[in-house]
């Protein structure tokens, strides 16, 4: 059978013993990390980096598009909802995301949609957190 055409998928190779090495230790790797994670979780300590999960890089404007994209999109999801209040934490990630608009933010790439970016932003950074509202008590 010829090895190209819709058959070019039948030539495959084995891979080396040095990448099949490779792979071992990241999967090993990736359920010790998980198994540390989860031991976190019942001591109500887990705390999560903000990297992407592809580079293993903090996350940053301009670092990856389908990040620009997502970020780009909860702020537009944040900055339409007036009334709810929005997390210290929150606002903070964001602000600290869009920190250096000078990056190559894939957002940059539409000029309608980054002039729509950087309004929903200052409208986020002027927005005051706010805590929830108490239940009042009734006093008998």
């Amino acid at each position: 059978m010829p090895k190209v055409g819709p058959f070019k998928a039948a030539s495959f190779q084995i891979p080396t013993q040095q990448t099949e090495d490779m792979y071992f230790k990241s999967v090993n790797d990736t359920v010790e990390n998980y198994t540390r994670l989860l031991s976190h979780v019942g001591h109500d300590k887990l705390d999560l980096p903000n990297r992407d999960c592809d580079t293993g890089r903090e996350t940053r404007g301009g670092e990856y598009a389908l990040t620009d994209k997502t970020y780009a999109h909860l702020v537009d999801q944040l900055s339409s909802k007036s009334s709810d209040p929005l997390s210290p934490g929150l606002r903070a990630d964001v602000v600290k995301f869009y920190a250096d608009l000078n990056a190559p933010i894939a957002t940059k790439k539409d000029a309608k949609a980054w002039q729509q970016l950087r309004e929903q932003l200052q409208i986020l950074k002027d927005r005051i957190a706010t805590p929830p509202a108490q239940p009042a008590v009734q006093s008998q």
